[in-house]
This record gives structure tokens, sequence and C-alpha cells, in this order.
């Protein structure tokens, strides 16, 4: 684990190098002289990090609707800081009714045309997402019904 840094640079040793580097834990803008980091373009952030925690899990209670979009409070939650602008979320759709996919982004802006998780009916699925924030919040779409696991890493 690197701990809270706020750089860290990955060199090849030589060659071409494919690197992976996961990143568990939150980001938040500072602006200086303070303001909203929210709408500040190129706010520095800081990096950190979290024990991993569950956000939401939809078995607890009713499945994602297909067609529906569900609202995620991530700032404020599981130990995440409060003026978070950024989290590394695990989503999972656990046993869709079809095949379908989760897209997820920034709650409060325009839904993009991409997904974070592609799954056929039965399957259960995860994929790892590095999102900004909304309001400290992410909005997750799902094609169709399914069951829904967030967790902040």
């Amino acid at each position: 684990m690197i701990g809270p840094v706020t750089r860290t640079r990955l060199r090849p040793f030589a060659g071409a190098v494919a690197v992976v580097a996961l990143i568990i834990g939150v980001a938040v803008a500072t602006v200086p002289g303070g303001g909203d980091a929210s709408a500040a373009v190129g706010a520095v952030s800081r990096y950190v990090p979290v024990e991993p925690c569950r956000l939401t899990d939809t078995r607890d209670s009713a499945p994602v609707e297909a067609d529906e979009q569900v609202d995620i409070v991530v700032a404020g939650a599981c130990g995440a800081p409060a003026d978070a602008t950024a989290a590394s979320l695990v989503i999972t759709a656990v046993e869709p009714d079809g095949v379908g996919y989760l897209t997820v982004w920034p709650t409060g802006t325009d839904r993009p045309a991409t997904s974070a998780l592609n799954h056929r009916g039965g399957q259960t699925v995860a994929n790892s997402q590095l999102v900004l924030l909304g309001g400290g919040a992410v909005s997750v779409f799902s094609l169709s019904r399914t069951d829904l696991v967030v967790d902040v890493m």
C-alpha cells in the first residue's frame, strides 16, 4: 500500500511495459484560497485512503428496475470525506434479468453514452471504476432489472 501521497511515479526498468495500478480511496479537491472545488477547473486533488465499504446493496431492499437511474451518495459515507470529488468504486450487477449494462457518472450531469459494466442475464459481474462525483454522489443507470452492489474502495 502506498498510503496517503499526492504523487506516485511509475517508471519501467527497460523497454515497453504495461502498468496496472489499483487506486483505493477517494480524491478531495483543494482550491487555493478556498471556494467551491467542484466548479474549479484545474483544482488540485489530494488522495484520501479509505477502508473498503459497501455503499449500497439492493439485495436488502428492491432491485433497480429496467431503464431506471439511482443516485448514490459517496461523500461523507463509509469514511469518505464530505468534500470528496472522486472515488474508486466497485460496481456489481447481481443476477440481472437479461442482457444489459450499467452506466455510472457524476450526479447532476448528463448520462454518458458509455457503459461501466456489461452483463448477460443471470450473471453476477463486477467492475472497478474511478468516478467523479457530482454534489458528492454518483448516478447509476441500468438497462435491465438487476440487483446492484456498490462498494467504495
